[in-house]
């Protein structure tokens, strides 16, 4: 997914609702490409049961390390809203990415049930 300048909202649905438990975030490995500033940074995560409401449920802020793997994987974090009912969306505001003012990528994203 690329958006366009350094900062956006994606909302994805979720193939069916899941209880919230992490999410992996993937931007192109340095192996593949030589410039990685797209990459996304400093990003919120929600949680929405239906997208018309506009009623989110903070999940998670969270910040993309370049230098390290790939896939990084977040999890819900202390002190933000915890939620035990099922989600269908997750929405994903990006605040900022690692430089590159035209646009801004996400290659991957694979949200993760609550065990």
């Amino acid at each position: 997914w690329a958006m366009l300048g350094t900062s956006g909202i994606v909302t994805i649905r979720l193939k069916r609702p899941v209880v919230f438990g992490s999410i992996a975030i993937e931007h192109a490995s340095n192996h593949v490409v030589y410039d990685r500033s797209s990459a996304l940074k400093r990003f919120k995560v929600f949680g929405l049961e239906e997208p018309s409401t506009q009623q989110r449920i903070a999940l998670l802020e969270g910040e993309y390390d370049i230098d390290g793997e790939s896939r990084q994987v977040y999890s819900a974090q202390e002190g933000f809203e915890s939620f035990n009912r099922p989600i269908e969306y997750i929405q994903i505001k990006v605040l900022s990415n690692h430089g590159r003012e035209d646009f801004t990528c996400i290659y991957r994203i694979q949200v993760h049930e609550r065990e």
